[in-house]
């Protein structure tokens, strides 16, 4: 007989989904004024887009730990973002609908826009 482990589901607590809204700093930067806050913000998913970017190079050239380490920039860029308020591609309000953003024509950078896409990137290929 064949035992299929149980996945456990995740949790929807926001600590744990995102574990920079447990760093004492997030309250200082969510005390910005609204336009410091979005520009900080839109930074940061730059960042996290070309961090993004630069891990599925890296991992394409075959160079593992850089791509690690590119992905995991990208990660933090993008948590520490949405920690500080809503913005493009975010949800408003608990289970809210997504929204994109139509000033620059990019699709959700939340919600899973871009991440099935990424993941799919970083599998081994023969």
């Amino acid at each position: 007989m064949r035992h299929t482990p149980i996945v456990p589901a995740r949790s929807n607590r926001a600590e744990i989904r995102n574990p920079i809204l447990t760093l004492p700093a997030i309250s200082r930067l969510r005390a910005l004024d609204p336009a410091t806050r979005l520009a900080l913000q839109e930074l940061l998913l730059d960042l996290q887009q070309d961090a993004r970017s630069r891990a599925e190079t890296s991992w394409r050239s075959r160079k593992p730990p850089v791509a690690a380490y590119w992905a995991a920039c990208g990660v933090y860029a993008g948590h520490i973002a949405r920690a500080i308020g809503p913005g493009p591609g975010r949800r408003t309000s608990r289970g809210g609908a997504s929204q994109q953003n139509s000033d620059d024509g990019k699709e959700g950078r939340g919600a899973g826009g871009r991440r099935a896409e990424v993941r799919s990137s970083f599998r081994r290929t023969p």
